[in-house]
C-alpha cells in the first residue's frame, strides 16, 4: 500500500511540473539526443535479438534432422522387418500395430491341398 501512494505522489508531481501548452520548455526539443547510454542499450538490444534469431535457427535445424533421422531409422527397420517376415506390412506412423498372432494359430492365406482318397 506504501509503493501504491509513493507511485501516486510521483505521477502528481510530474503532472505539476509537466508544461502547459502556452509556456515555453527549458530546452530545444531539436537538440535533445539520447546520448550515448541510448545508443549502448539500442546496440545491446540489437546484439541480443540477432542472437536470440541465431540460437533460434540453430534448434530449429536441428530438431528438422532429428527428424529426418528418425524417420530414416523407421524406414529402415521397416524394411528390415519387411524381409524377415516375408509379407507382414509394418504399421504406419500415428497407427496402432496390429495383434501377432503365433504362426500355429494364423488362418492360412491358401486352401490346403485336398487330401487324395
Amino acid at each position: 500500500m506504501m509503493l501504491l501512494a509513493s507511485a501516486q505522489s510521483w505521477v502528481l508531481s510530474l503532472a505539476a511540473t509537466a508544461p502547459t501548452p502556452g509556456e515555453e520548455l527549458p530546452f530545444n526539443p531539436d537538440d535533445v539526443t539520447p546520448g550515448p547510454l541510448g545508443f549502448f542499450v539500442f546496440i545491446f538490444v540489437a546484439v541480443a535479438t540477432g542472437l536470440l534469431v541465431m540460437d533460434l535457427i540453430r534448434r530449429t535445424s536441428r530438431v528438422q534432422a532429428r527428424a529426418r533421422i528418425r524417420e530414416q531409422l523407421q524406414a529402415e527397420m521397416a524394411a528390415k522387418e519387411g524381409t524377415v517376415a516375408e509379407g507382414t506390412e509394418s504399421p504406419q506412423l500415428g497407427q496402432e500395430p496390429e495383434e501377432q498372432v503365433a504362426p500355429e494359430h494364423r488362418e492360412p492365406d491358401h486352401e490346403p491341398p485336398a487330401a487324395k482318397p
